[in-house]
């Protein structure tokens, strides 16, 4: 049994604290442009800012300011990026550069400076190389071992993390803006910016695997291996865990409840549940759960060659059911569309994700060297019109992503080679690349790099 390691930022209600007056800068306070940062330009010269105001904690970019009213943070070489907090009593300052010095203002339009403290070791032995500009920030695995969540902003520098004890296997920004994050096969941990854990739950029943997700009324939907007997063969088959706020389980969905007659067969698929589930079949392999914007589920299914739409509304009697699948032809499911387009078909795919516009995303992981891709499907009547491809440089065999971006383009995720690329709806150079990797040597599987926006 592995020790979860996650601790609580130093924050508190501020009852029991007496404030001090504020820090006085030693240079000229009489300027109002310094004290409160245009949208563009300068802060000034900031450099006698003092420092001592904002107290360390036990993470090395989050720092408590004792204050009541409005803070106001931002990196000292960049006075438009932002953060907005209402203090009581103190608040637990986030969203820090690692590289270099933030700048806070109180209420009363003072300003104190903040120094990024020493990253624990396994946080500063990630490399991360970056070019460009990306749409978003974004949440993704410690390359280092695959522990921790770390944050980078849209240019690929570290502005958050969150420190554990074993691989994150899945992430999840929530409609309240918190992490949910899956810890090894059996641990559901929810934390916020400020670093409190806000739910921590365990000993499941079935291993939990690949992804997690949060719909609006606060339900999470946890994927799940379970071994079935069917017709003397065993085989591993996905369901969902339908947990409440509280970490309660509400509801249950079960794959084996939803296949046609006829669907389970005998054949050699994956090995990924061998050492888990022993001589069964891993015929499904979910990999995706994503909420769609109606609040229904979208499912990717990587050895079906399948992507499923249920019914939302977890705990009521319609949840759950199978609206539509899209399946690609060598796939286990009779598809609802028929796949047209230029190359239209896809193999053990990941990721399926449904827009605003009833349009189907996935990464494409292809078989064999193929060249691995996103690609979008325009779901119209009874086809699935292929809307637009993005090409990776990459075979990426192994998991992956492809989340729209606000323009149409897409954001990439290539597991097995550390690296994630931005394109732009019509582009095949990408508008911003990120390579991981991790100074002590091998670097662990990139799940997912998940967009955040508002950072």
């Amino acid at each position: 049994m592995w020790t979860l390691l996650f601790f609580l930022a130093c924050s508190g209600d501020g009852s029991d604290v007496t404030e001090p007056d504020p820090p006085t800068p030693t240079g000229d306070t009489g300027d109002t442009d310094t004290a409160t940062p245009p949208p563009t330009g300068t802060t000034g010269d900031t450099a006698e800012v003092p420092t001592g105001w904002c107290a360390p904690t036990t993470n090395a970019l989050r720092f408590d300011c004792p204050a009541t009213g409005t803070l106001r943070w931002w990196p000292a070489d960049d006075p438009t990026r932002v953060h907005t907090a209402e203090a009581d009593g103190s608040y637990v300052i986030w969203g820090i550069r690692s590289d270099v010095d933030t700048l806070v203002e109180l209420p009363d339009g003072s300003l104190t400076r903040v120094v990024p403290g020493v990253l624990p070791q396994r946080i500063d032995d990630a490399l991360m190389l970056a070019t460009g500009t990306a749409s978003t920030a974004m949440a993704l695995p410690n390359p280092c071992e695959g522990q921790d969540l770390l944050v980078v902003d849209d240019e690929g520098r570290l502005v958050w993390y969150e420190e554990f004890q074993a691989g994150v296997a899945a992430i999840d920004i929530t409609p309240d803006g918190t992490f949910l994050v899956l810890i090894g096969g059996a641990r559901l941990i929810e934390v916020d910016v400020q670093g409190n854990a806000l739910l921590n739950v365990a000993d499941f029943e079935h291993p939990m695997h690949h992804d997690v997700s949060r719909d609006e009324d606060g339900f999470t939907y946890a994927l799940y291996a379970e071994r079935i007997s069917h017709e003397g063969e065993d085989y591993v088959l996905d369901g969902l865990y339908v947990l409440d706020r509280d970490g309660a389980i509400v509801d249950d969905w079960r794959l084996y409840d939803h296949l046609p007659a006829g669907t389970l067969v005998p054949g050699e698929r994956g090995f990924y549940w061998e050492g888990k589930f022993p001589g069964a079949i891993d015929f499904s392999h979910g990999n995706s759960v994503e909420v769609a914007p109606d609040g229904g589920l979208m499912l990717s299914f990587r050895w079906l060659h399948s992507v499923m739409k249920v019914t939302g509304g977890a705990t009521t009697p319609q949840f759950g059911t199978v609206e539509w699948a899209l399946a690609a032809p060598q796939g286990d499911l009779v598809s609802t569309y028929q796949l047209v387009g230029d190359d239209p078909r896809f193999d053990g795919q990941h990721h399926a994700t449904l827009d605003e516009q009833g349009r189907v995303w996935l990464f494409d992981n292809g078989e064999g060297d193929e060249v691995s891709r996103a690609m979008r499907f325009d779901l119209d009547g009874t086809d699935a019109p292929v809307g637009a491809t993005w090409d990776h440089t990459d075979a990426c065999p192994v998991q992956g992503a492809a989340y729209p971006t606000a323009d149409d383009g897409v954001l990439l995720s290539c597991s097995t080679h550390g690296e994630i690329r931005e394109l732009g709806p019509s582009e095949t150079t990408p508008r911003f690349s990120l390579d991981l990797a991790c100074a002590t040597g091998r670097t662990a599987l990139l799940n997912r790099a998940v967009p955040i926006d508002d950072w």
